[in-house]
């Protein structure tokens, strides 16, 4: 049986020490978001409590909900606030992943050589890319070979390891985020398995924002290449057209789409038209669903990229749907979750192509 929410707490470990009894909280991750982030307070109007808590910026930390652990990554920043009627202090921090997500690839570390980075596999190139900063790579969906060379993606200098892992991962339908190891993880959507309850209005879904739209869909998407020729002038050939999955409630609604970059590929014409048509479709059905307590129906912590049964007929929304994104919070309302659900459409990821580069030579 699951524990009551008021019964657990978070608890942060970090310089030997575990600092817990915050009256404020929030630890937000995703399926598309990179790194993970936490923030806590703890206020009191005497001192006490407040004193003994001092942490460090840039010391390691792990944070847990109950006994689960949800963040392993760093302390960014450290905000203790005083007066003579007020003791307040705030605690900042994010997944190990942060380095990735803000820093230059570091090319002295590696070994990449010419500004290029060699590998035959996503993962290879993920490992290649996290290894300076200490940052594991997870693979939970399997590895993929890259499509065309690594040669292919440029590596500019300042450009982030998170900047070229994502357009890596693009190239092989894959999404990039952490998880509560402080793991960079690359792997599909809507691929952790099934939550242990369902969203039921009038159960356990305390509030719900439905967001459901029709001005960003279209009927019919049609992408256009552009390919200059010498000798035949400009060509422009057209994709296969691409269908809303519901084009028959959206009348006559075209999209024309020219490609951003030289490419006559029919193969990624045909992708782009279908991410345009699945991405719009997915992101008109957002929902989020705050619910008590941290736990699923059955004891175990909600969490992002899995499959939930969702039943708000109020909001219009009664079938599958994947939790993009997990909010676990304690505040004046009490102890919560806000669940970002959406159609798995809704995490078809964006399709790339990279450029040739050109021949030394020429």
């Amino acid at each position: 049986m699951p524990p009551r929410p008021d019964a657990e707490d978070l608890t942060i470990e970090t310089g030997g020490r575990t600092l817990g009894g915050w009256t404020r909280l929030q630890v937000t991750r995703g399926v598309e978001l990179c790194p993970s982030h936490f923030e806590v307070e703890l206020t009191e109007r005497y001192p006490g409590a407040v004193s003994q808590v001092v942490v460090t910026p840039t010391a390691t930390c792990r944070v847990l909900l109950g006994g689960d652990l949800v963040m392993t990554g760093y302390i960014d920043r450290y905000q203790p606030v005083y007066d003579k009627g007020r003791h307040e202090v705030r605690i900042i921090g994010r997944s190990k992943t942060e380095d990735i997500v803000d820093c230059a690839i570091d090319v002295t570390s590696t070994g990449i050589n010419a500004w290029q980075i060699h590998a035959a596999t996503i993962g290879q190139a993920a490992t290649i890319v996290c290894k300076p900063y200490n940052i594991t790579v997870s693979l939970p969906d399997g590895d993929a070979p890259l499509p065309v060379p690594s040669e292919y993606f440029a590596i500019y200098p300042g450009f982030t390891g998170y900047a070229l892992l994502e357009e890596m991962a693009r190239t092989v339908g894959m999404l990039v985020w952490d998880d509560e190891n402080g793991k960079l993880v690359i792997s599909k959507g809507a691929t952790g398995g099934r939550a242990g309850s369902a969203l039921v209005e009038g159960i356990n879904a305390e509030r719900v924002e439905a967001n459901l739209t029709a001005d960003q869909r279209f009927a019919k998407y049609i992408v256009v290449g552009q390919g200059p020729s010498q000798e035949n002038g400009h060509i422009n050939p057209v994709g296969p057209p691409a269908y809303d999955p519901e084009s028959g409630t959206l009348r006559n609604r075209l999209r024309i789409i020219p490609l951003e970059i030289p490419l006559t590929d029919g193969k990624y014409q045909t992708q782009r038209a279908q991410w345009e048509a699945n991405r719009r479709y997915g992101r008109s059905k957002l929902a989020r669903v705050t619910v008590t307590g941290w736990r699923d129906g059955q004891g175990k912590l909600w969490q992002p990229n899995t499959v939930v049964n969702v039943n708000l007929p109020t909001a219009k929304v009664q079938e599958d749907r994947v939790i993009g994104e997990v909010t676990w919070m304690r505040g004046e309302q009490g102890t919560q979750t806000v669940l970002t659900v959406m159609p798995k459409e809704a995490l078809s990821v964006q399709p790339f192509a990279p450029i040739p580069p050109v021949p030394l030579n020429q």
